[in-house]
C-alpha cells in the first residue's frame, strides 16, 4: 500500500532527525567541556561581605546570603595593566556557589512545584546579573562608579546538558569569553556539585553592549581581550574563536529572516498546502489546533522594584516572566502533561521597558515537531498615545510527547510558523551549532 511506504519512509526521517538532535546535543556538551574556564581552587578569593555590597545579585538572594559564596580570580587585582585599552578575562571572573545544601529556605525559593527541580526562569534572571556584573568588571569599573552603561542585547542559547536541581549546589561561573569594538561577550558555566566534584550542565552567553555614558545612542570602545598571562590559553583562543562564529551567525540569521526575505519556494508551496488543508477542514482537532488557538497573554505593570542601575526594567526580571509564561503555554497546548524545558534558542532585547510602563506578555505556540514544542514570546509596551513596541522576543524548545500540530491561520501565523520551523531545522543541524 503507497500509504504504508509513505508511512514508513517518514518514520525513517523522523528517527533520523533525533538521531540528529542526539547527536548535535552530545557535540554542545562536548564543546562546552572542551572550551570551559579551568579555576583551580588556590586560584579563587571569596569576597567578604563589605567587599560585595554593591553587587545587585545579592539583592536577589535576601535573607539567604549567608547560602550563597561569591569569588574573584586570585590574579584580578595584581594584573590590571597600566594601560587600560586591554584586558584579560581573569580579570572579569565572578563566581556564584548556591548552596542550597546548606538551606532549605533556599530550595524552597528556586523549587518548581511538586519537584526538586530549579526554576528555569530564576536561573535565567541570576545569569543576567552575573552577566551585567562581569562586563562591568571588564571595563575597569570601580564601584559607586560608572564609566559607561551596558545593555543586554541578546541572550544566545541556553541549553542545560545536565539536571538542575535543588538535591545539589550550584556554580556559576561567567566570564568575558569575546570581545568586539563596544560589545563584550559574557559565557556562563554552571555546574552541578556532586560528592564534592563539579560536573558541568549549562552553557550559555550574553552580548552586552557598551554605551556612552552621556549619550547612549553612542558605542562606547571596551578593551581589547587579551589572553596573555592566562592559565589556558588555547581554551581562550577556542572560546574567542566560537564567539567570533556567533557573531556570524546571529547576523546572518537576522539577515535571512522570514520578516526580510520572502519565504524560499519549498516554504510557500509548503504553506499553499496547509492552507488547503485549514480551507478544507480536513485536519484532526485530536492532532492539530490553529495557532490562534494556543496563543496567551498576560498585562503587566512595571515597577521600580524591579528597575536595573540605569533606571529600566531589569532584563533577568522581564526573561523570567517570559519564560514562565512560555511553559504555561506549551502546558494547556498539552492538555496538561508537564512540558519538559529542552532550550531557550535566543533571547532579543530590541527596546527598553521603562519603570511605570504597560507591557504585555504574549505567548504562541509557532511549530511542533514531536517531542519538540516551539514557543515564541514575544514582549509589547503599550504607548499612551495607543500605540505598541515590541521591547522582548523569546525563543524556547520544550519536549513534549504526542504533541498537537499547529497549524497557521493569518499571514503573521506563518511567518511565526517558519521561523519556528527554521529553528528546529538549525537545532538538527550541526553545521549551525
Amino acid at each position: 500500500m503507497l500509504w504504508k511506504r509513505i508511512y514508513r519512509c517518514f518514520s525513517n526521517l523522523r528517527r533520523e532527525e533525533e538521531i540528529l538532535l542526539n547527536f548535535t546535543e552530545n557535540l554542545s556538551k562536548l564543546r562546552a567541556d572542551a572550551t570551559r574556564m579551568n579555576l583551580r581552587p588556590e586560584k579563587l578569593v571569596e569576597l567578604k561581605k563589605n567587599e560585595f555590597l554593591d553587587m545587585g545579585v545579592l539583592n536577589y538572594f535576601g535573607l539567604n546570603q549567608d547560602c550563597i559564596q561569591i569569588y574573584r580570580h586570585a590574579d584580578s587585582l595584581t594584573s590590571v595593566p597600566e594601560d587600560r585599552s586591554v584586558n584579560y578575562p581573569r580579570n572579569g571572573v565572578i563566581r556564584l556557589e548556591m548552596l542550597f545544601s546548606k538551606s532549605e529556605n533556599l530550595r524552597e525559593n528556586f523549587r518548581r512545584f511538586y519537584s526538586e527541580r530549579v526554576r528555569i526562569g530564576k536561573m535565567l534572571e541570576i545569569f543576567d546579573y552575573l552577566a551585567g556584573m562581569t562586563a562591568y568588571k571588564y571595563v575597569y569599573n570601580e564601584a559607586g562608579s560608572r564609566i559607561c552603561t551596558f545593555v543586554t542585547a541578546c541572550v544566545d542559547r541556553f541549553q542545560p546538558y545536565g539536571k538542575f536541581s535543588t538535591t545539589d549546589d550550584l556554580i556559576l561561573t561567567a566570564y568575558p569569553s569575546y570581545v568586539g569594538n563596544s560589545s563584550v561577550e559574557v559565557r556562563v558555566e554552571v555546574a552541578s556539585r556532586v560528592n564534592n566534584q563539579d560536573v558541568g550542565i549549562a552553557t550559555t552567553h550574553f552580548l552586552m553592549v557598551a554605551r556612552s555614558l552621556e549619550d547612549h545612542s553612542k558605542p562606547f570602545k571596551v578593551p581589547r581581550l587579551s589572553f596573555e598571562g592566562e592559565d589556558d590559553p588555547a581554551r581562550c583562543e577556542l572560546r574567542n574563536e566560537l564567539g567570533k562564529r556567533a557573531q556570524v551567525r546571529r547576523k546572518l540569521k537576522d539577515s535571512s529572516s522570514v520578516y526580510k526575505i520572502p519565504p524560499t519556494g519549498e516554504e510557500s508551496i509548503a504553506l499553499f498546502h496547509l492552507f488547503r488543508k485549514i480551507k478544507s477542514k480536513s485536519f484532526d482537532l485530536s492532532e492539530s489546533v490553529l495557532m490562534g488557538a494556543t496563543r496567551i497573554e498576560k498585562t503587566v505593570l512595571m515597577h521600580s522594584q524591579d528597575k536595573n542601575i540605569h533606571g529600566k526594567v531589569f532584563g533577568g526580571y522581564l526573561m523570567r516572566e517570559a519564560y514562565e509564561l512560555a511553559w504555561v503555554c506549551a502546558y494547556t497546548h498539552s492538555k496538561g502533561n508537564i512540558p519538559s524545558f529542552n532550550r531557550v534558542d535566543d533571547v532579543v532585547f530590541h527596546a527598553p521597558a521603562e519603570v511605570g510602563s504597560v507591557c504585555k506578555f504574549v505567548a504562541t505556540v509557532t511549530f511542533v515537531q514531536s517531542p519538540h514544542v516551539n514557543v515564541l514570546v514575544e514582549l509589547i509596551r503599550w504607548m499612551p498615545d495607543g500605540d505598541e513596541v515590541k521591547t522582548t522576543e523569546l525563543h524556547c524548545n520544550f519536549l513534549l510527547p504526542q504533541a498537537r500540530n499547529v497549524l497557521p491561520e493569518t499571514y503573521d501565523d506563518s511567518l511565526k510558523y517558519l521561523e519556528g520551523k527554521r529553528r528546529l531545522q538549525d537545532l538538527i543541524n550541526p553545521e549551525l551549532q
